[in-house]
């Protein structure tokens, strides 16, 4: 059984450790390095962290996936949210672990086809 592993999360909106001007009203792209436990390598997932007001005032229109919504944005809060995540997605093999995954994020490899 494969057991991901939160290895890094960072932001190309954030420095490391830093937080939006108005947390209770942001979106912040986020990027997850997720591996298995056994090793220190991993895969690269996407997501958004955004608050109902931020996401009200974009006028967007979305089903989900790849949004983590919360009231206000704390990177504790973030890596709360992924672990626990990751506490469901145990699977027999790396390649079931990341598609468990990609349902709610978004893995660097969705949709790849191998020539």
């Amino acid at each position: 059984m494969i057991f991901p592993k939160l290895l890094s999360l960072s932001s190309s909106d954030l420095a490391p450790g830093h937080l939006p001007p108005d947390p209770k009203h942001c979106i912040v792209q986020v990027l997850a390095k997720i591996g298995p436990s056994c090793v220190s390598a991993g895969d690269d997932f996407s997501f958004a962290v955004a608050t109902p007001s931020a996401l009200a005032e974009s006028k967007t229109f979305g089903w989900g996936r790849g949004t983590l919504v919360v009231d206000s944005f704390s990177w504790l809060q973030v890596e709360d949210a992924i672990d626990r995540l990751l506490a469901h997605a145990s699977r027999p093999s790396w390649q079931e672990v990341a598609q468990a995954l990609n349902h709610e994020l978004l893995w660097e490899f969705d949709g790849y086809c191998p020539s």
